[in-house]
């Protein structure tokens, strides 16, 4: 394995890996964050039955609109602190990768897994 990295992450163990509680959830309900300072929507993503929905706040609207969003599986982590954005509490953070022209697509598993489903 190349250990070369093209920037500055430090390495880690598979003990720091595994404390990122990774979930894959379904987006059931979005809607432009009218608030935001930055065009943004609001997602609210069902983890399943023990984890619930959960809100957050999403910088994704170069690439898809509310509509197109309502039902595709995301990945999320869930075990950061809630975080206050204007008036709604993000609880946790959908996770994507730029693109060439910068906008965000959405990290995604390539078959359903069930809601709550952990990265190992």
């Amino acid at each position: 394995m190349d250990s070369t990295r093209s920037d500055d992450v430090s390495e880690i163990g598979i003990d720091d890996f595994m404390q990122i509680d990774l979930r894959a959830g379904t987006i059931v309900h979005a809607e432009v964050f009218e608030a935001a300072r930055k065009p943004a929507y609001i997602l609210h993503v069902d983890f399943g039955d023990d984890i619930g929905i959960k809100k957050s706040s999403a910088q994704i609207t170069d690439l898809y609109t509310p509509d197109t969003l309502i039902g595709r599986q995301v990945m999320a982590v869930l075990n950061f602190p809630d975080k206050q954005i204007g008036p709604i509490k993000s609880q946790c953070l959908v996770t994507g990768f730029h693109n060439e022209d910068g906008h965000v697509a959405l990290a995604v598993p390539d078959s359903p897994v069930p809601n709550g489903t952990r990265l190992l």
